[in-house]
């Protein structure tokens, strides 16, 4: 798309040298949006046999083009007219023109199937939220979540064409777990489980490193480039505070730590105010078994009963839909042998599980993008969903309550 966009603007350069400065200028406009930096949304209905010459005075009239006749020659050569379909478009002045035509070229708002993903789901729960569309099998996304891997004939890792996707170890349950951005979604009918795992993919990449309303996705191509336009969090960006919280200079393993841990607190809070202070105790946790702090409150495990409701779906998955069972006995207990299980006590103790064990939202993952060392080491809910905070087991005994009708 961007090399044809190129293409035609270098011919209409071309043509412009000889007309002097005001050619020059139409020429531009293959490549400027209407209003630089417009967030602005505008509902454009294109109407039945509607032809592009039609459409482009339509376009200038309502502000989002800077010359309906440079639309149309573009128009003609990116064949709009053979792809038009009537119905209504989102469109922006903050658009480029190819970018208009991308979207007059999709389906129209109208005729797209709208799709809700809930945060803190495991993969395997995604099929439900995407079962009105025709084209998507349950099947094939649960092989493609699983692998990481793409189902055409390349086998594509996912990994090679998004950097922020990390190789999965031998342990990981699914390769694409976290990664799978949590938000409401439009799809075109045509929409087979391909396009959603990667507009999911590039969903996530956009929070890293979000591009201008226009092209969200502008910036997330390269880590150099996303590292040149990260997100804050904190008082500084993302990157920055990955490397200084968890000790590299690898953006893409920091990066999956901190998906970990967000996971873990997407399973543990019903508000999001609660995320930091849930991180924190589980960050404090685990710098305390790596030896990186004191460890006051005598913990030797992360001890999240979530990854051990995990690990016992792992071992045992449900048959009725019903992910998240509750745990029969303590989390120790169960799934003692699956990795993802942080109640288990080994030698030496366990850490961190091999990935994340659900997707959190970007709240979450900024807390675990820039955590702090907590004077606490517990946590637990209440009966209303409060979270109280302890620095020792004892303290933190007293808080759970006894059971919540």
């Amino acid at each position: 798309m961007k090399r044809a966009a190129l293409v035609v603007t270098i011919v209409f350069a071309l043509l412009a040298f000889g007309c002097g400065f005001a050619g020059t200028t139409v020429a531009l406009d293959v490549s400027r949006p209407a209003v630089s930096g417009s967030s602005a949304t505008v509902q454009f209905v294109v109407g039945d046999g509607d032809s592009s010459t039609e459409i482009a005075t339509k376009l200038e009239k309502a502000g989002l083009i800077r010359n309906a006749m440079i639309f149309r020659l573009f128009a003609r050569y990116k064949h709009l007219d053979s792809g038009l379909r009537k119905g209504t478009y989102n469109l922006s002045p903050g658009m480029t023109m190819d970018q208009i035509i991308a979207t007059l070229l999709s389906a129209p708002i109208n005729e797209q199937i709208v799709a809700l993903v809930p945060p803190g789901q495991r993969v395997t729960q995604y099929p439900k939220f995407f079962s009105q569309l025709p084209k998507f099998d349950a099947n094939n996304f649960a092989k493609i979540a699983q692998t990481g891997k793409l189902l055409d004939s390349a086998q594509t890792p996912l990994w090679t064409k998004y950097w922020f996707v990390q190789k999965p170890s031998s342990q990981v349950r699914y390769a694409l777990e976290g990664y799978l951005f949590p938000d409401t979604y439009s799809f075109d009918k045509t929409a087979d489980e391909t396009q959603v795992v990667e507009t999911m993919l590039e969903n996530f990449g956009a929070h890293l490193c979000p591009g201008p309303d226009s092209n969200p996705n502008a910036y997330i191509d390269t880590l150099a480039d996303c590292k040149s336009h990260a997100a804050k969090v904190g008082n500084t960006d993302i990157f920055s505070g990955l490397e200084k919280a968890y000790g590299t200079k690898n953006d893409v393993s920091a990066l999956h730590t901190a998906l970990t841990l967000a996971a873990l607190t997407s399973r543990e809070i019903a508000h999001l105010s609660d995320a930091p202070g849930v991180t924190n105790v589980y960050y404090t946790r685990y710098m305390a078994i790596l030896g990186k702090t004191n460890n006051t409150g005598a913990t030797w495990s992360l001890g999240s009963d979530p990854s051990a409701q995990y690990a016992l779906d792992n071992k045992t998955p449900p048959k009725d839909g019903h992910w998240w069972k509750e745990l029969p006995a303590a989390g120790a207990n169960v799934a003692t042998t699956d990795p993802y299980n942080t109640d288990v006590v080994t030698n030496p103790p366990t850490a961190l599980p091999p990935g994340p064990i659900a997707a959190p939202v970007w709240a979450e993952i900024a807390a675990a993008a820039n955590p702090s060392i907590s004077q606490y080491f517990y946590f637990v809910s209440n009966c209303s969903g409060k979270i109280l905070y302890a620095t020792t087991l004892e303290q933190n005994n007293a808080n759970n309550p006894a059971h919540c009708p």
